[in-house]
């Protein structure tokens, strides 16, 4: 509860600073694992259509909606501990191997940035998935009803 006292919100407040194109140089350059990079995409176009999808599904054959709309759940839970298991770890070690001197603090600022702009391009995926994700969806909802 120490972050909202008045003096260190005062202190939050200066440090705030707007983008600027020139922060981004470098980004590219990091020393971070383009698998895990990878693996940011993918898990979060799977993510982001897993609700829209199976609602879709619901709409498609309305006799199954409520099947095909408690399964967004179990997506988005698969979803979530991928995310726990392949993404988050190696998020921890490069940051602990910044804290202890063996990566630099740029490499985290970078990896940040890119975990960022991974997000934009999994929900930008996730937008092409979506009727092929409804469609399974559909079959996985066939095979339980």
């Amino acid at each position: 509860m120490r972050g909202f006292r008045w003096s260190n919100l005062k202190k939050i407040k200066k440090k705030i600073v707007i983008p600027r194109l020139s922060m981004l140089k470098g980004v590219f350059k990091a020393d971070i694992p383009k698998s895990f990079l990878i693996y940011n995409v993918i898990i979060t176009s799977i993510y982001t259509t897993g609700v829209i999808s199976s609602l879709y599904a619901g709409a498609i054959i309305p006799e199954y909606r409520i099947t095909a709309s408690q399964l967004s759940g179990i997506i988005n839970g698969f979803a979530t501990i991928l995310f726990t298991v392949v993404v988050d770890p190696v998020a921890a070690l490069i940051t602990d191997l910044a804290m202890n001197g063996k990566k630099t603090l740029k490499d985290v600022d970078s990896m940040v940035v890119l975990l960022v702009f991974g997000k934009i391009l999994g929900t930008l995926i996730a937008q092409l998935i979506f009727l092929p994700a409804a469609e399974l969806v559909l079959f996985v909802t066939k095979l339980i009803v």
